[in-house]
């Protein structure tokens, strides 16, 4: 219900409003932290004492919409045309999910197709763990599977069980070449759509989409049909 119906989701996100307001003493600040897209939509900051750290003399919180980081100088930053003085900065930037590292690699298929190039329309894969014109490619964890929504090292997991078997059967039958189908990754990634197209995912930018990174194809990025029916395909397919 909280990612279906929007009145349940507005109440879990009235409950999450009211203890951020109760944990940060000045208003002001619990105001910038409280979050006014449906709750859960996006990676949600929750206890382990994150909230309560505003509350002291030494911190503040600076929202970068209303006054942008502008350079970086030898004393600290510039940020909203004021100088904070730094002794160290931490870049908390650049979080390209599922893909990024992926692309970083020159992996090139048939044709000397490049990952990054098959992507630029927004990313494809079968399942998660192979893409069309890259045979013998297989990813874990990779995009377009359950992998942000579910125990990574249990999906990881299994998939390394389905390659292992898969390898076996190439080898038992003297193959050695494995690679999607144009048509089943289409349809994986229609599948990855669909399932997202009604939940309040779908309504708010976020890096599930890809949409913290310039020129990256807004795409769900992440398979919503959860475990059991992942790994029922991946056993059909």
């Amino acid at each position: 219900d909280l990612q279906l119906d929007p009145a349940a989701n507005e109440t879990c996100a009235d409950y999450v409003r009211g203890k951020i307001r109760e944990a940060v003493n000045d208003p002001v600040t619990a105001d910038k932290l409280t979050p006014r897209y449906p709750i859960l939509a996006r990676r949600l900051c929750a206890g382990t004492g994150y909230y309560e750290v505003y509350n002291q003399a030494n911190v503040e919180l600076i929202d970068v919409n209303v006054a942008p980081i502008e350079r970086a100088v030898p004393e600290g930053l510039i940020v909203g045309g004021r100088l904070i003085p730094c002794d160290v900065i931490i870049f908390a930037t650049g979080f390209d999910a599922l893909t990024g590292a992926i692309e970083k690699i020159d992996i090139r298929g048939r044709g000397g197709r490049t990952i990054k190039s098959h992507w630029a329309d927004g990313v494809s894969t079968y399942a998660g763990i192979m893409c069309a014109g890259f045979p013998n490619l297989m990813m874990m964890n990779g995009p377009s599977s359950p992998s942000a929504f579910w125990a990574p090292i249990q999906i990881a997991e299994y998939q390394a069980d389905w390659i292992e078997r898969c390898l076996n059967h190439l080898a038992r039958n003297a193959l050695d070449c494995i690679e999607a189908r144009p048509e089943c990754e289409a349809q994986w990634m229609e599948t990855v759509e669909q399932l997202a197209a009604p939940t309040m995912f779908a309504r708010v930018k976020s890096w599930y989409y890809g949409d913290n990174i310039p020129d990256k194809k807004h795409r769900m990025l992440v398979y919503l049909g959860g475990y059991a029916a992942y790994c029922a395909e991946c056993e059909h397919g």
